[in-house]
């Protein structure tokens, strides 16, 4: 069991958690969610992009039209992403660009 003053179970704990929007465990359990309602992964066809950059990996799924598009950053430093696609709409952000990506990122989108 972790004791510290910083990382300890009385700082950090799932109760607290629960109770707190910004929390890691709420965020990753929205971005389950999402992925979850996203069909277009599990059963459409999908598709690598080139991006440019052999750091960021761009696959595009495409099932009953509906696209869905995930941008991923493996590398420790930002890149810019060159990539062929118009009416994107960022569904983690309020930041709709595909021009760059930061370090370690991820975007999904939806293509209109």
């Amino acid at each position: 069991m972790i004791d510290d003053s910083i990382f300890g179970y009385e700082k950090v704990n799932a109760a607290d958690q629960r109770r707190d929007p910004q929390s890691l465990l709420n965020w990753m359990e929205r971005i389950i969610r999402m992925r979850k309602e996203r069909s277009e992964i599990g059963w459409g066809d999908w598709t690598i992009l080139p991006t440019g950059s052999p750091h960021v990996l761009a696959i595009r799924y495409d099932w009953r039209d509906r696209t869905f598009l995930a941008v991923h950053n493996v590398d420790a430093k930002p890149h810019r992403v060159k990539l062929n696609v118009r009416n994107v709409t960022n569904l983690l952000s309020d930041d709709h660009s595909l021009e760059s990506i930061e370090a370690f990122g991820y975007r999904w989108f939806e293509i209109a």
